[in-house]
């Protein structure tokens, strides 16, 4: 892993693009197009197979039923699995599903897969951590930008930005084939006995209402 402090990113941005003395731009537009250009490269990041091993985080999401709080930093569910050996997977519920639920009650306890907020940089001290291929997408990317702005040719940073990506993709790939299999939740088949699965619902920015469904087969 490669950690860079904003300064440090400024800094490299700079000798980039060959303005190193340049009164071209400042701090605040350089701090905006690299806070923007990580944004990107994290949803470019998400999008690849296998890009959430590399972006997600993974925590334990317990509490008395029927609602359970999110992490602070919890920007968005990925996947919701029950604590057995092999977990299932813990489905938004459907409106089909509405007449046979009830709330969840007692202690409830999940492995949550959830996509991290990002915390802008602000301070030139303030780091952010990721492959090493990142800090070579992140400093080609702004400045190929300011090229652009200058007029000038950008493709040859564009070139070193899409090979960093490509080098991001790699990872992503072996991040993929390196995970477990994980058993995923049936739909309701037509079984000749009940079936009970816990369904949830997103409440407010925080939280999860957690429901019990159980319905009967023909």
């Amino acid at each position: 892993m490669l950690t860079r402090t904003l300064l440090q990113l400024r800094t490299a941005v700079l000798e980039e693009a060959r303005m190193e003395t340049s009164d071209f731009t400042d701090a605040t537009e350089l701090n905006r197009l690299i806070n923007k250009s990580i944004e990107r490269l994290r949803d470019k990041v998400l999008a690849m197979p296998g890009g959430f091993a590399l972006v997600g985080k993974v925590a334990t999401l317990s509490g008395t039923g029927p609602v359970l709080t999110l992490p602070t930093d919890c920007m968005q569910v990925y996947q919701l699995l029950t604590q057995a050996s092999q977990g299932q997977q813990v489905d938004h519920i459907a409106e089909e599903d509405r007449p046979y639920a009830v709330e969840a009650t007692g202690t409830l306890s999940f492995r949550l897969e959830y996509i991290p907020s990002f915390t802008r940089l602000v301070n030139d001290g303030d780091t952010y951590t990721f492959l090493p291929a990142w800090a070579d997408y992140v400093e080609c990317d702004v400045a190929a930008s300011l090229l652009e702005m200058e007029e000038s040719d950008p493709s040859a940073k564009l070139r070193r930005r899409d090979d960093a990506l490509e080098v991001l993709m790699l990872h992503a790939s072996r991040s993929r084939h390196s995970s477990p299999t994980k058993v995923r939740d049936v739909r309701f088949r037509r079984w000749p006995y009940a079936q009970t699965a816990y369904k949830y619902r997103l409440e407010g920015l925080n939280q999860l209402r957690i429901y019990q469904v159980e319905r009967y087969g023909a």
